[in-house]
């Protein structure tokens, strides 16, 4: 189930985030606020972070339970991947059931289990393009770029083969395959200096660059067993959704 999440952070939860701190009962504000320090081993914001905690039984927090969490970050940048800024996202998780005694003892955050589960993430095209050049080696390609436009992103490199070494430009998308939970680049048109490029050589440059992102280096991704849905490729950046 998707939950239905935006990318705006609205007043309500800013005072509704802030009532944590005000929290009368000394353990369970410790257990809100190691949960926030540990839960920054896997996501740091460049930016900001918020967490929101809403109403849970005091006895089910003692226990290691939020009926729901929401996170807020700007800048962020999960472990596993820090090479890539994640401009805006959210996450909702309810029903989340967690480690308490290694919360406290550890400092480490061990979810369990989760309810229902949603996130969106917006990446501009800007930290995309810092993400491809910092992977060069990576991808063995040379000066990697992107350009977004509503629908279509269009991709030049240079490339290196036996037969060839030029610079390549396609369009294309980015799909999301469902079975190894990664995303990859689809080519529709594939040009060497304006010319078409045979199939083989397509085949060859998809093979560099795909995949793009692993979601399951994602350590928090492994905890809270997210999956991703959809890509929605925007004028200037992209848009990720999932559940």
């Amino acid at each position: 189930m998707i939950l239905d999440l935006d990318l705006e952070e609205k007043e309500t939860e800013n005072v509704s985030a802030s009532l944590g701190s005000l929290e009368p009962n000394l353990e369970l504000r410790e257990i809100r606020t190691e949960f926030e320090k540990a839960l920054g081993e896997y996501l740091k914001a460049d930016d900001s972070m918020r967490v929101l905690f809403w109403p849970t039984p005091a006895q089910d927090i003692l226990q290691g339970k939020f009926s729901r969490i929401d996170i807020r970050f700007r800048g962020g940048r999960m472990q596993g991947i820090e090479d890539l800024a994640v401009h805006r996202g959210h996450v909702s998780v309810r029903d989340l059931k967690f480690d308490v005694e290694a919360l406290k003892s550890q400092k480490k955050l061990l979810i369990q289990s989760v309810g229902d589960m949603g996130f969106r993430m917006r990446v501009e095209e800007g930290d995309l393009n810092a993400f491809l050049e910092a992977s060069q080696k990576r991808l063995n390609l040379q000066y990697p770029k992107v350009e977004l436009k509503d629908g279509k992103m269009f991709f030049v490199a240079r490339v290196r083969t036996l037969f060839f070494n030029s610079k390549v430009r396609t369009e294309g998308s980015f799909q999301v395959n469902r079975d190894f939970q990664t995303v990859d680049f689809r080519a529709s048109n594939v040009s060497l200096n304006s010319l078409p490029v045979p199939g083989f050589v397509v085949g060859n440059l998809l093979s560099r660059i795909n995949p793009i992102v692993k979601l399951k280096k994602f350590p928090l991704v492994e905890q809270i067993q997210i999956e991703l849905d959809e890509i929605k490729i925007q004028q200037g950046y992209i848009e990720l959704s999932g559940s």
